[in-house]
């Protein structure tokens, strides 16, 4: 199936989960803080936690099982998923940062998910601000599991838009047309400095591909 059949059906929805937001622009004490959390995960910085020096993304699994009771977000878990990396807009370079596989893998440590599977491969780079069909014609799946799976939790390290997760969602249904798909990054984007409240704010919510083949993330 290619990009244009899946939206030829109409609108595309795919639940996703956040932990953390940040304001890329806003000039406040918090918001500038809110950067600093986006920086220190994008670069997997070792950081003090509860006493304890750790990675950024040790940080997001740990921070997930001690307010699990209160986060939108945990029945994305409720059924042991596999955890499914988002690949970079760039092209993998051996021994290069994948932030996405770090998180997966830190999450799947600590009970969440029952596997980290590197499905997806980027066969091109592609900029920033790629479209939704863009960022799904740069990639495909790897390799098939054995088993298929049901549940699958495509995990990034941010989400503004939701083009590259949706596109990868894409992807992975073509190969497991019958799994329960959704995605969850520790951070998502408030581009609007007036609807940032804070940084502890997750959500359970959803990216939404149009007939246009506009991708659109609530709340934005």
């Amino acid at each position: 199936m290619r990009f244009w059949d899946f939206v030829a059906k109409g609108k595309i929805e795919l639940a996703y989960g956040a932990l953390w937001s940040y304001s890329p622009w806003g000039p406040s004490q918090l918001e500038r803080r809110s950067r600093d959390y986006r920086y220190y995960l994008k670069n997997e910085q070792s950081v003090q936690y509860g006493g304890r020096t750790m990675f950024m993304s040790e940080v997001v699994a740990q921070s997930i099982i001690e307010s699990k009771a209160v986060l939108p977000f945990m029945s994305l878990f409720k059924n042991d998923p596999v955890l499914v990396p988002v690949t970079r807009s760039s092209l993998l370079q051996p021994n290069s940062l994948w932030v996405g596989l770090k998180v997966a893998t830190a999450m799947q440590s600590v009970g969440l998910g029952s596997a980290v599977s590197p499905l997806l491969v980027r066969e091109y780079a592609v900029g920033t601000m790629a479209s939704a069909q863009e960022h799904y014609a740069s990639q495909r799946v790897e390799q098939k599991l054995l088993t298929d799976p049901e549940h699958i939790l495509l995990i990034d390290d941010f989400v503004t838009r939701g083009a590259t997760m949706m596109a990868s969602a894409l992807r992975l249904w073509e190969t497991y047309p019958k799994a329960d798909i959704a995605g969850f990054a520790p951070i998502r984007t408030v581009s609007n400095s007036g609807h940032f409240k804070k940084i502890f704010d997750p959500v359970l919510d959803a990216i939404t591909l149009y007939p246009s083949g506009r991708c659109h993330r609530a709340p934005d």
